[in-house]
């Protein structure tokens, strides 16, 4: 599965993200009953308020932690497609060749490809196939259905 972050869901993301942080560090804060006045000390120079309980700042870096959970997820989730597609190409270009070697126009070697192997790439290659059977040119169909995935391995490839 891909996640593609487009502007929008990153701002999501992050937006979830500091929320996640924000309700960890305020329920580990009262769970533990942290006293603010304790744990911050005023530097007059610069009239800011500084953490200086090692408990808290504890806290405040499992937020943190917390809070960079979802995108990590997200970012290893899809390094986890990449590389299975970037695994799968040779394998899959090798079997659209034998295909057209023995007689399969470019169309039937696509679908046949995309029926026969279960990997993102072949994913791409049966809808596609599905597009073509619907009418719709080679050339565009591989487009097509190739922009779905914003990867630039995928489109180098298809171009």
């Amino acid at each position: 599965m891909y996640i593609q972050l487009t502007p929008m869901r990153k701002v999501a993301l992050i937006i979830g993200s500091l929320t996640l942080s924000l309700a960890c560090l305020l329920s580990l804060i009262s769970l533990r009953g942290i006293n603010f006045k304790d744990s911050f000390m005023l530097l007059p120079d610069v009239n800011i308020y500084f953490p200086k309980s090692p408990e808290f700042m504890n806290y405040l870096m499992i937020a943190f932690v917390i809070g960079l959970l979802p995108y990590t997820v997200i970012v290893i989730i899809n390094d986890i497609y990449i590389d299975n597609i970037r695994k799968n190409v040779p394998i899959v270009l090798r079997e659209l060749v034998e295909g057209l070697r023995s007689g399969l126009t470019m169309p039937q070697a696509v679908e046949r490809v995309g029926r026969r192997r279960k990997d993102p790439l072949s994913r791409i290659l049966r809808q596609a196939a599905l597009l073509m059977s619907l009418g719709m040119p080679f050339d565009e169909a591989i487009e097509r259905a190739a922009k779905k995935v914003r990867i630039p391995l995928i489109h180098r490839i298809v171009t």
